[in-house]
């Protein structure tokens, strides 16, 4: 596994140029339907991840843009970078790129402000490093007036050759060329649930703090009900639903999500799957559609299955590479036994290699009914009307029966120290102790611990690493589970 970087030195924050920059960083590499997200992975394969990102944080910055690869692609994926930049300036950005890229812009803006903190760190940053309170407002005024050709002058100016500087990070053998809280916030209306016949349900919750809805469709799935020959099937089977459809393919699914500036994507975890969307109040139409497409009529195409296999053994052999995440999967093994628990929804190389498109499909078939799926709506819109719109999905899922599986774990499977040299030059503890499952009255409890374990001001932080300088870092973690 190769992760690399291409950076050109830019202006800061309170430079005119800065609102232009940040454009381009949406346009090139910002989710899934970006210039080079869909140039260099989907259409070239050459990269497993990239994006771009504006940082000026004072009076200069960078703007980097970041990928990971295979180690035997990672020169032309530099080249190719570097080729699709000037491809860019030779070509004139299209109207519809920047409105893109603007409509993204005030969408994330807006989550900005979902907390209190994010709040505080966006006056901060305007008194601190510009100089003035009311910079979030005249930013957005320069974003409105900014022109493709003003976006053409930006890309002249700062990305040329003598601003560049490229990095990589890979194997010895290759040399590179030059708090939460627990009570409902004030004002929130309780969850509502609604339920449809054939086995769906809806739960709602009207929030209207900001111009936001977020919809989760949810279903049990991940290890649980994997056989251990497919483990990671479920994943493969998520990341599919969000991409082709018999009516758009993933570049119109991208395509379409991000124009609005919004966000749609899938999950996998130790017991669930499901797929997230999230829009301004006005787009909720499309949600609901690219939701229905998503699990009423997937397209499952045989190009699409490869490179998102490929991509999620390259996420599990990046892992291996984390001493700290290397050690948790071994710690599962360890301590899970034959329960399936043992392995992450990620899986394992060499399941995922030998899993087929017809046992991913297969595996929908399985879990993606009635029965099985939950639809949550949370946000700033009328149930009278989000409601109904989803049940029209839910009633046409199969009808086909379900079957929830709980296999009993009473404990691991032996209590010992286990030991593990690998050719780094850090040492990583853990220890693990059973714990209940998140239907349990005393599931809170673990929570609670969790919280105290990890703090920086707790008693284990400020013993361990303050006081006898023992570790850079301890905490704790939950491996969550039904039962």
């Amino acid at each position: 596994m190769c992760r690399g970087g291409i950076a050109f030195k830019i202006p800061g924050l309170a430079h005119g140029d800065a609102p232009g920059i940040d454009m381009w960083s949406s346009i090139l590499g910002d989710g899934l339907s970006s210039i080079l997200y869909r140039r260099l992975r989907d259409e070239r394969n050459l990269v497993h991840s990239i994006d771009a990102t504006s940082w000026n944080p004072g009076r200069g910055g960078l703007f980097w843009i970041s990928y990971t690869c295979t180690m035997g692609k990672r020169e032309e994926a530099q080249y190719a970078i570097l080729e699709e930049l000037e491809s860019v300036r030779r070509e004139s950005v299209s109207y519809d790129l920047l409105e893109k890229a603007r409509h993204r812009a005030v969408v994330g803006e807006i989550n900005t402000r979902k907390t209190v903190g994010g709040q505080a760190s966006r006056l901060g940053v305007a008194e601190v490093v510009v100089g003035d309170l009311d910079y979030p407002r005249s930013y957005f005024g320069q974003l409105r007036a900014l022109t493709c050709r003003d976006l053409e002058e930006i890309m002249g100016t700062y990305f040329t050759s003598d601003s560049l500087t490229a990095v990589s990070l890979n194997s010895e053998q290759v040399r590179p060329t030059p708090k939460r809280s627990l009570a409902p916030a004030k004002g929130l209306q309780d969850f509502t649930l609604h339920g449809v016949s054939g086995g769906g349900r809806i739960v709602f919750q009207h929030d209207g703090r900001l111009p936001k809805v977020c919809v989760r469709l949810v279903g049990l799935g991940g290890p649980l009900y994997e056989a251990d020959s497919v483990r990671g099937v479920t994943g493969i089977m998520a990341t599919l639903l969000a991409r082709d459809t018999e009516r758009r393919d993933r570049a119109e699914v991208a395509a379409a999500i991000e124009q609005v500036g919004g966000v749609f994507g899938e999950f996998v975890g130790n017991n669930s799957f499901g797929l997230s969307v999230e829009v301004m109040p006005g787009d909720f139409p499309l949600a609901v559609d690219l939701l229905e497409e998503a699990v009423l009529s997937p397209a499952f195409v045989p190009a699409t299955f490869e490179r998102e296999r490929e991509a999620q053994i390259a996420s599990i052999k990046e892992d291996l590479d984390d001493i700290v995440e290397f050690g948790r999967k071994r710690l599962r093994r360890h301590f899970f036994g034959d329960h399936p628990y043992a392995s992450d929804a990620c899986g394992t190389e060499d399941t995922l290699s030998a899993v087929t498109l017809e046992q991913v499909v297969a595996h929908y078939r399985e879990l993606v009914v009635a029965q099985n799926v939950v639809i949550c709506i949370a946000g700033d819109i009328d149930g009278d009307k989000a409601v109904p719109a989803l049940e029209t999905l839910l009633r046409g899922l199969p009808t086909s029966p379900f079957s929830r599986r709980n296999p009993p774990f009473s404990g691991p499977p032996e209590t010992a120290l286990y030991h593990e040299t690998l050719p780094r030059e850090q040492a990583v503890v853990f220890q693990a102790y059973p714990d209940v499952g998140v239907a349990h009255e005393r599931f809170i409890i673990g929570e609670s611990l969790e919280e105290i374990c990890s703090e920086m001001s707790g008693r284990l932080f400020s013993r361990v690493r303050e006081e006898l300088s023992l570790a850079y870092f301890v905490g704790a973690s939950r491996v969550t589970g039904v039962n």
